[in-house]
């Protein structure tokens, strides 16, 4: 028989679905799932809460606005109506103040950055069915000079998401191609604009990805890149117009798998490649394709799958990558590391 702290307890929806809640011990139990890159908050159960004022009677929606980089755009309004706050410590001067408080969430925050939509950023991923969302939060504020503005957030762990990407998620579970972070402080005012501290034991996890439904791409480590640009040798290799660096928003993919499929002369080739460095943003991607082979003569190239032993030219390969929308196609053979290296890029 359960007691008072196990038990289960079902529920109904509108439509009359059953869902069943399972407490052991007083405390809800999150079943398991084989969800890629899930993660769940259980540190603040809804039974905790007993009271706590709403933050936009702390502070009204449109005053905060004021306050908001114009470099990060809200959405859905933050959920304002959602949030709530306790643990306020306030300390105010004349024209300025500190305060610090812990944000309880019951919906996502998160926000678009930069303003055009490029990056999704979630500070609050994990939130968990029967859990509140929390985040520390400081700020030193001033009244008549928003601009010096300037706040520190500590989430557990973030998400950042491309909106409008070559890059696509190849995971059902996730809409865009989406990295998460475990992370100690998120930095932001306007003079330093937006910087990220990240944990040093940092398991970050990835979707499965995929460009133009031809590249697919399993990725082992990538780097946001949030008001960075690439680096100097990359774009000597790589060279990119003026306007798609400075525009440049997203993750430098510096570990990951790839597959693609070469047809040649009648019939699929599967080529499992890597890479070391491939810039995936909000607008563009670009980078290379390290394909481990053996030339065995000017333009004819032999790789091994399994036991078998199957040749390609590097000619067909620049035609079926840009048959499959790809541009700026160029191929070099490293001798010295047997690799066919391809750089690219899609929009």
């Amino acid at each position: 028989m359960p007691t008072a702290r196990t038990a289960s307890w079902v529920s109904y929806s509108e439509k009359g679905e059953a869902k069943s809640m399972f407490y052991k011990n007083g405390k809800l139990q999150v079943a398991p799932t084989l969800r890629k890159c899930q993660c769940i908050d259980t540190l603040y159960s809804n039974n905790k809460l007993r009271f706590a004022p709403l933050l936009k009677n702390l502070v009204e929606a449109d005053v905060l606005r004021k306050y908001i980089p114009a470099f990060l755009k809200p959405i859905d309004n933050l959920n304002y109506d959602s949030i709530f706050y306790i643990n306020l410590q306030i300390s105010t001067g004349t024209n300025s103040g500190f305060a610090s408080l812990k944000l309880l969430l019951f919906k996502p925050l998160s926000f678009y950055l930069p303003s055009n939509n490029q990056l999704k950023i979630t500070l609050n991923p994990c939130k968990t069915e029967g859990y509140i969302s929390t985040i520390e939060t400081t700020t030193n504020y001033f009244i008549d000079e928003p601009k010096q503005t300037s706040a520190s957030l500590y989430p557990q762990r973030i998400a950042l998401e491309l909106i409008d990407s070559p890059l696509k998620s190849n995971d059902k579970d996730f809409e865009n191609f989406t990295g998460l972070y475990d992370v100690d402080r998120i930095d932001l005012n306007y003079k330093e604009q937006f910087s990220i501290n990240y944990k040093k034991d940092d398991k970050a996890c990835y979707a499965s990805a995929k460009i133009n439904d031809y590249l697919f791409i399993e990725i082992s480590k990538a780097k946001p890149m949030i008001f960075e640009q690439p680096d100097f040798y990359f774009l000597n290799q790589n060279p990119l117009k003026k306007e798609e660096i400075d525009r440049f928003f997203g993750f430098k993919i510096e570990e990951a798998a790839l597959t693609f499929d070469l047809l040649e002369q009648n019939k699929t080739i599967k080529i499992n490649a890597k890479t070391d460095q491939i810039y995936a943003g909000g607008k563009l991607a670009t980078g290379r394709v390290l394909i481990t082979c053996k030339k065995v003569a000017e333009d004819s190239f032999e790789i091994s799958n399994g036991a078998t032993k199957q040749l390609f030219t590097s000619q067909n390969l620049k035609k079926e990558w840009l048959k499959n929308g790809f541009t700026r196609i160029t191929t070099n053979y490293n001798q010295d590391q047997s690799q066919l290296e391809l750089s690219f890029f899609a929009e």
